[in-house]
């Protein structure tokens, strides 16, 4: 995952959550993982182990795109209509998700190759993802790049965080 820019407001909240969640602690000599937050790192780093950014074309349609790859959850996909709206929530103007399936980037429910027309974002995406077989792509896609990343993030994270309730 990449290095992201934060507030110290941001920051200062998002360690209350991972204290009170016990995934940290911290004394005066600095903040480490507990174990639970060791696991729940190596766990995210696993579902979601590549990022990166997509020029703008015919499914990215932001000034900005960012692209994530999501580890064999593909049965866990419905219309991606949840991942379009995981991403508007954090300030995108939408996401775009794809299930790989023999060897082609489909739209969920259907049998499109959504890149059949543009070989050289579908050769970007396999060659640095190199996804395989019910692994999802989603792409956040906003009017700046920090948006971008969160939209894409964000829309994973809730993709994992659905399939595990069920």
């Amino acid at each position: 995952m990449r290095e992201l820019d934060l507030g110290e407001g941001s920051v200062k909240t998002l360690v209350k959550h991972m204290k009170m969640s016990r995934l940290i602690e911290n004394s005066n000599a600095g903040m480490w993982f507990t174990g639970k937050g060791k696991t729940v790192y190596s766990k995210l780093r696993s579902a979601i182990p590549q990022e990166m950014d997509i020029p703008k074309c015919s499914i990215a349609l932001g000034k900005f795109n960012h692209a994530v790859l999501v580890k064999d959850l593909a049965h866990s996909i419905k219309s991606g209509i949840e991942q379009r709206d995981s991403a508007i929530k954090s300030g995108a103007v939408g996401a775009t998700t794809m299930i790989f399936k023999n060897e082609r980037l489909l739209m969920p429910n259907t049998r499109e190759d959504v890149l059949k027309s543009e070989p050289k974002i579908h050769s970007l995406i396999v060659r640095q993802f190199e996804p395989k077989e019910n692994d999802v792509i989603i792409i956040g896609s906003s009017e700046d790049k920090k948006t971008a990343e969160m939209a894409a993030k964000s829309a994973a994270l809730h993709t994992i965080s659905d399939h595990e309730k069920h």
